[in-house]
């Protein structure tokens, strides 16, 4: 769905392109946490990671709590684009040029890579005012079948988690581009809040935890600026 460009966003990360780490907005579920979990550099294995040991995190995570290895599906995400429903104007939008797209596959990836599992976003302020925003997320998927993908984000200003997003998509065919369409409300903040989120940038972040039946396979990071 495309509409009038408002005000773009501006994204910034080290390759200007679209990494597997693009944070993406999920149908909401809520934003209370469950037995509630500090923020630590330690850490279980990545195999022990389970959707119920991220709802219980209470602050973003200092660390990657997966390499990139275990992305062992090959998922990349090749175009991202965020808009608001309610006028269904566009408010940020990236892909990845065709020439940028390699052969190498994420099992291939070494740690070189680790810095575009994270990218800063600039958003108008008044974006903290919007209520309902629709992401679409194109990605390709490895010759492997995907069941139950499910994508998990959590954003926090500090270590106050502002709302939490869960989305699962059933089914993934091999060798295919799938596009993602996600609807989600935002949360209502007060003003001294917005205020607050306006005058510290970067200091609003989230954590997007990619699980394949119930198996951590990706992890990405944002930061955001409002202004």
């Amino acid at each position: 769905m495309s509409g009038t460009t408002h005000t773009p966003a501006a994204a910034e990360d080290e390759s200007d392109a679209v990494p597997s780490e693009s944070s993406i907005g999920h149908v909401s579920v809520g934003g209370v946490s469950v037995g509630a979990r500090e923020p630590s550099q330690i850490h279980p294995d990545h195999t022990q990671i389970t959707p119920a040991y991220v709802c219980a995190l209470n602050g973003p995570t200092q660390d990657f709590l997966c390499p990139v290895t275990a992305n062992v599906y090959n998922i990349e995400f090749v175009a991202f684009k965020v808009r608001d429903c309610d006028t269904n104007q566009e408010i940020f939008s990236i892909a990845k040029p065709p020439a940028e797209e390699s052969g190498s596959t994420s099992t291939e990836a070494d740690a070189s890579t680790e810095p575009v599992r994270s990218i800063r976003y600039k958003f108008p302020a008044d974006f903290l005012g919007k209520r309902n925003i629709g992401t679409t997320l194109h990605f390709t998927v490895g010759s492997e079948a995907i069941t139950n993908f499910q994508l998990m984000e959590r954003h926090y200003f500090r270590n106050t988690l502002l709302k939490s997003f869960d989305f699962t998509l059933p089914f993934c065919i091999p060798h295919t581009v799938n596009e993602w369409e996600a609807m989600y409300e935002l949360p209502e903040l007060s003003e001294a809040l917005r205020n607050d989120i306006i005058a510290h940038p970067y200091e609003t972040k989230s954590d997007s935890f990619y699980f394949v039946e119930d198996r951590l396979i990706m992890h990405n990071k944002a930061e955001y600026k409002y202004q």
